[in-house]
């Protein structure tokens, strides 16, 4: 649940949102993101998970980054590495990668009052990435922005078909959301 006060050495709701960025992950996505971390970490960079997926694998750091074994990732817990690790276990498998995300848990970790914003950029990338590519990662990427292809092709001489119609309305739709989000007070 979203927490008035700080824990020592963790980062809050706003922190998370500016290390997601910074580190390469869509400003837009970047509410959705902080919410995870918080769900999954509770903020905290040293966070270890060892029973992630019934035991399989053990989860590292502030978004519980993991490549399936019990296998320490390197530098999992410095919070830039973290994050960057996040922004390509994002364009690699979209936000169905995190349980929070599907359990719909991280919307406990939104700021009061913010929870319906999240949900709507959450749901509608999610949406998004299941709406346009079975392959669901790649779909998301290419809604947001991230790695510049639809399809395969690059955006700049992608054909404008049905989604590529469906992109744009989408992220027209999740621009409007993210404007009117950040004006509430």
């Amino acid at each position: 649940m979203f927490a008035a006060v700080q824990a020592p050495g963790t980062y809050s709701f706003t922190q998370l949102e500016q290390l997601w960025i910074d580190n390469g992950g869509n400003a837009i996505l970047a509410p959705v993101m902080a919410a995870i971390a918080l769900a999954e970490s509770s903020g905290n960079p040293n966070a270890q998970n060892p029973y992630d997926n019934n035991g399989a694998q053990t989860s590292w750091g502030l978004w519980q980054i993991s490549d399936g074994t019990h296998n320490a990732l390197p530098n999992w817990n410095d919070p830039n590495v973290n994050a960057q690790y996040a922004v390509g276990k994002l364009q690699s498998q979209g936000l169905g990668a995190w349980g929070t995300f599907t359990s719909g848990a991280y919307l406990n970790y939104a700021p009061p009052g913010m929870a319906a914003q999240v949900a709507t950029i959450g749901a509608a990338f999610a949406h998004t990435a299941s709406s346009l590519s079975s392959g669901g990662g790649a779909a998301l990427n290419s809604a947001a922005g991230v790695d510049g292809v639809i399809g395969g092709a690059p955006i700049a001489g992608a054909p404008w078909n049905a989604n590529t119609k469906k992109i744009v309305v989408t992220c027209a739709v999740l621009v409007l959301a993210f404007l009117l989000w950040r004006a509430l007070p």
